[in-house]
């Protein structure tokens, strides 16, 4: 009985198998603690192959999933990882969380300053330049802003406050949650974007890409009437 009831606590604190949870995100700022960025090394683990060649990483991947709570509460470290790694600079989730809790945009594997982070030394450290312009208005994505970004070669790095991932989440299609997510394309015909999504992904059984395999459903969003936004800025290698 003693271990019945020790598994029912286990499978509680970590998730089923297959599961995997977002993380609460602050759109407000902090000082920025200057640090040395954790660069690539060895045992890093190679990011897989997302929609239309774009790196991806999957905060379910069991090589971090219980690292710092990145299963539970990192899509912030996982976004992170997609993002300066589709730009050449590869770090894997474990290495970015490691980053952001030395420069103080995260602790005790919780909530991640996204927002700190991306305009930091630690960002420009590692090659990449935001733009000031946010391209959330009126709590929707300004997609004809956005295009003329991803046109110049830039991605976008966005946080919601009310975000549904899709049915690679293995969640309830009724929960909704706090986020931080890639942008790597919008379509001004239809008003949509599409995502690299760190939760909304398949991890298990996949070797080739360390289980970093972005679910195929899931992946578009219309630009407003669904997502609570927090902000959306662009950035790019300088």
């Amino acid at each position: 009985m003693n271990k019945l009831i020790a598994l029912a606590v286990f499978l509680i604190l970590v998730g089923l198998p297959g599961m995997v949870h977002a993380q609460t995100v602050t759109s407000t700022s902090v000082t920025t603690k200057v640090g040395n960025p954790t660069g690539p090394g060895p045992g890093t683990a190679p990011p897989g192959q997302g929609p239309s060649g774009f790196k991806y990483y999957c905060q379910g991947n069991k090589d971090w999933v219980n690292y710092d709570n990145i299963g539970q509460e990192g899509c912030g470290p996982t976004a992170f990882a997609i993002a300066v790694s589709n730009f050449g600079v590869i770090m894997d989730p474990k290495q970015v969380d490691d980053a952001l809790v030395a420069n103080g945009f995260r602790s005790g594997g919780g909530v991640t300053n996204a927002k700190a982070a991306l305009f930091s030394d630690w960002f420009s450290k590692l090659g990449l330049a935001p733009s000031d312009v946010d391209l959330v208005s009126g709590n929707a994505l300004d997609v004809q802003t956005a295009k003329k970004f991803l046109d110049q070669g830039y991605l976008i790095l966005a946080a919601a406050n009310r975000y549904h991932c899709g049915a690679g989440c293995g969640l309830p299609n009724d929960v909704w949650f706090n986020h931080v997510f890639v942008i790597n394309s919008v379509d001004t015909s239809t008003n949509t974007f599409t995502v690299l999504d760190p939760s909304n992904c398949y991890y298990s059984g996949n070797a080739q890409y360390q289980g970093n395999v972005q679910a195929s459903t899931g992946q578009t969003h219309p630009a407003a009437g669904e997502i609570d936004w927090f902000y959306a800025y662009a950035y790019k290698k300088k």
